[in-house]
């Protein structure tokens, strides 16, 4: 007998969900044609008006639940963002001090070609952002994806207003 995963008491169907998500948003290669017929949203707004006719049948404790368990997805991705950008910090760190220790090592011999101290500092800077930057960017983008899944994080943080504009909706009615 399989286990009931706390996501499914809800209706939350994680890899359905984020499959939907990621086509709406454009972060997936796969085509709406992939999806069902009743998942084929062409907006944002088409997107959070299923999710809102899907829980605003909840009531406000359903949904306060269901809210605690999406803040509790979110907080499980954030720890790996963090350390993803740790690193990233501490790459970026490394890469621009050894590029410093090389062309300061290297100053005598831009001295001899006749280039000043200025040309240097200006050869330094020109290595940094043509040839520095945008390496570690690409390179630290790829390992992010790999560790991080930032599509989640919107998700999940989309999800969130959503069910909190329901509550919302739900507790003025009250009044």
């Amino acid at each position: 007998m399989e286990k009931l995963k706390l996501g499914d008491i809800y209706g939350f169907q994680y890899a359905e969900e984020k499959r939907i998500y990621n086509i709406i948003c454009g972060k997936s290669k796969r085509k709406k044609g992939d999806l069902p017929e009743c998942f084929k949203f062409n907006s944002y707004s088409e997107w959070k008006n299923y999710v809102w006719s899907k829980y605003e049948t909840y009531n406000c404790q359903q949904l306060n639940n269901f809210l605690h368990y999406l803040k509790m997805q979110l907080r499980t991705i954030n720890p790996t963002q963090k350390f993803s950008d740790m690193v990233c910090a501490a790459v970026f760190g490394v890469l621009i001090s050894s590029l410093i220790n090389v062309i300061v090592a290297l100053r005598g011999e831009f001295e001899k070609m006749g280039f000043s101290i200025i040309s240097v500092v200006a050869i330094a800077i020109v290595a940094i952002m043509v040839i520095v930057f945008p390496l570690c960017s690409i390179s630290m983008n790829i390992f992010n994806n790999m560790i991080c899944k930032s599509e989640d994080k919107d998700m999940y943080e989309d999800y969130i207003s959503i069910i909190q504009e329901i509550i919302q909706s739900k507790e003025n009615e009250e009044k």
